[in-house]
């Protein structure tokens, strides 16, 4: 189901809500996932580490806040 099918029109008084609902569990998860990456990616030594930058030492949730901001408005352009 997209999210242009679950829309519904402004009288309606939940239509808001489900698209945040939806919002929320999509950001979660994909949050979930990116900070298991960055925290396993802690592990691996600098030189194999694709998230290690030397400049630029972010947390893992901060990696994953990034990821997740960065991919979550494309999954609602399907």
């Amino acid at each position: 189901m997209n999210i242009t099918d679950s829309v519904r029109t402004s009288s309606d008084p939940g239509s808001s809500r489900d698209a945040s609902i939806e919002y929320r569990v999509i950001y979660s998860l994909i949050f979930a996932s990116a900070f298991v990456v960055a925290c396993l990616c802690l592990f691996l030594p600098k030189r194999l580490n694709p998230l290690y930058d030397a400049h630029e030492r972010r947390s893992p949730v901060a990696q994953a806040r990034m990821a997740a901001g960065g991919v979550v408005p494309y999954v609602f352009r399907v």
